[in-house]
């Protein structure tokens, strides 16, 4: 999640400019950081010249606070999801990792209710991410400055797909670099397919496109012009 920012206020004094930013943002001396732009300067019998003072007020803690928040209400809405679901033989572990996207792993012990949890190509976890995403939105819609993405892996599944769709991404890089040719990877979703487009972005050689539409949507790898 982004960093909240300072907010500027400007005063006679440093000492008025940090009263008045303090009690507009409703925060005491402990709870804020404050840094001292400029002192201001009084001016020539203080009309001519003068300036006034700048500072800056970032509340001390909030974000902190806000990522808790945020975990704890994404592991609170998956655990009624699963019960919703009658996952109920077993309660998971849940690993939330906060970033710009957010990262939520879920670790069943038992491999079939990760299996039913995933579902065929993962449609049942992307519906599951695209529900937990629309509520926190709603959760936290303006009460923190940025809602992060998230990105729900259960069992490491995400993480096995972009080591197979890796190996046909090499397979593929071979097979245009002998042929000259433009290269169709497997169908897949749009998750997998931006992963892609960020594995070749920096290939001198080779560029990426999306084409299909729905789930026969796949990228084509091929030479770059020229």
């Amino acid at each position: 999640m982004k960093k909240i920012e300072a907010v500027e206020f400007e005063g006679k004094t440093a000492e008025e400019a940090i009263k008045k930013g303090l009690e507009q943002l409703g925060l005491t001396k402990e709870s804020a950081d404050i840094k001292i732009i400029d002192e201001g300067a009084s001016g020539l019998f203080g009309l001519m010249g003068s300036k006034p003072a700048r500072i800056k007020i970032q509340p001390r803690g909030h974000q902190e606070k806000a990522d808790e928040r945020l975990e704890k209400s994404i592991k609170d809405h998956l655990y009624k999801m699963f019960q919703l679901m009658s996952f109920t033989e077993e309660k998971p572990e849940i690993n939330v990792s906060q970033s710009e996207e957010c990262l939520v792993e879920v670790e069943f012990k038992d491999n079939k209710l990760s299996s039913l949890l995933i579902g065929k190509n993962g449609k049942v976890l992307r519906a599951i991410e695209i529900v937990l995403q629309s509520m926190l939105n709603k959760e936290f819609r303006g009460k923190i400055e940025s809602i992060p993405k998230i990105l729900v892996d259960v069992n490491k599944y995400t993480v096995r797909q972009k080591e197979k769709i890796k190996e046909e991404v090499n397979e593929a890089l071979e097979t245009a670099k002998k042929s000259g040719k433009p290269v169709r990877l497997t169908p897949m979703p749009p998750q997998l397919r931006k992963y892609v487009h960020v594995l070749l972005q920096d290939n001198p050689d080779f560029e990426t496109i999306s084409e299909g539409e729905d789930e026969q949507r796949r990228i084509v790898i091929k030479p770059r012009e020229g």
